[in-house]
């Protein structure tokens, strides 16, 4: 109920209001506030929540590569923009993660040093001449003995020990080719109905300069890991083109493949192995030495598919001597 008094005639005029229309608009108020607080609260979230993705994306970003750096890749880096601290901290980061692989660098060509130096004791040890002069008195005397296949396999055998004993790290592909040539002759002689060899080899790139004993790797690894239990011959092909200041070299066979989930577990090995200096043979180890032998890059890659075929191509930089603005070898 209202009332309100006339002041000219002094007349009180009364307004009766029902009870059930005050307690409606009361409800449609509460009902109205409550739709009103629900809005700003839903706008309050649509303009606080890019906010926080803003600040958060980043961080989420940097610890992923945190996490890949705990695994051992070492050549990731992070480019965050945001904040003035995001950025700092994305700068702390890098040059942390760039000295830590200068120093594992620095460390594995320091163990490859002391190896060489542990093997070149060995080798004063056993007096590798003394090998190589008593295999050529053995040959000499197959020969005399109209022996000429054991004459052979002697020569051979005494030539390769000579190669891997003598000389630099990298040699010329001609020279590389001479030793594959006997490493051939002797496997053939082993087993004759093991495989087939063929090689294309561009001319010029016969004195192009390649990590010693590297194209051995590559035939060894299809005459070891190409066949599967049935025992089947398979067919080795070596490819090498010299293209402007590279050198391809491809070798393929027609084993019994790599199945995927096995490629991939190879090619982390190799990651993991250059990044934590461990000891590796046969396709790990040469991936490593190029790793350490070059300055400029080079390409090492591996396709297989089960029960058809392996390729492994190698590519490096050309050049005909032991050039410093490419090889980084730290003697």
């Amino acid at each position: 109920m209202t009332s309100t008094t006339s002041q000219v005639s002094g007349i009180t005029f009364i307004c009766l209001i029902p009870e059930k229309l005050i307690n409606m608009e009361i409800q449609q108020l509460e009902k109205n506030v409550q739709i009103n607080a629900a809005v700003i609260w839903l706008l309050s979230l649509l303009l606080i929540y890019p906010f926080l993705l803003l600040i958060t994306s980043p961080l989420k970003r940097l610890s992923l590569q945190m996490a890949k750096t705990g695994e051992g890749d070492f050549t990731t880096r992070i480019h965050e923009g945001g904040s003035r601290e995001i950025c700092e901290l994305s700068n702390s980061f890098n040059s942390m993660v760039k000295h830590i692989y200068k120093l594992i660098r620095k460390t594995y060509v320091a163990e490859l040093n002391a190896k060489d130096a542990r093997l070149a004791a060995l080798e004063a040890q056993i007096n590798p001449h003394f090998l190589y002069n008593t295999l050529q008195a053995i040959s000499t005397e197959a020969l005399l003995n109209d022996q000429m296949k054991i004459h052979r396999m002697i020569t051979s055998l005494a030539s390769n020990l000579r190669y891997t004993i003598k000389g630099s790290v990298l040699v010329p592909l001609s020279a590389e080719m001479e030793y594959v040539k006997n490493y051939i002759f002797l496997q053939k002689m082993r087993n004759e109905d093991l495989f087939e060899f063929h090689a294309d080899i561009d001319e010029a790139a016969k004195n192009c300069m390649i990590p010693k004993i590297s194209i051995q790797t590559l035939i060894e690894n299809s005459i070891i890991h190409g066949r599967n239990q049935n025992d089947f011959r398979i067919h080795i092909t070596l490819t090498v083109k010299k293209q402007a200041d590279t050198i391809v070299i491809t070798e393929e066979d027609d084993g019994c493949g790599i199945p995927e989930d096995q490629l991939e577990t190879i090619q982390h090995s190799f990651e993991i192995q250059k990044t934590t200096g461990q000891d590796g043979i046969g396709l790990a180890n040469l991936y490593n030495r190029l790793q350490i032998l070059y300055e400029k890059p080079t390409n090492f890659k591996i396709a297989s598919k089960e029960g058809a075929y392996t390729r492994i191509t190698l590519v490096l930089p050309a050049a005909p001597d032991h050039s410093k603005d490419i090889f980084k070898r730290k003697e």
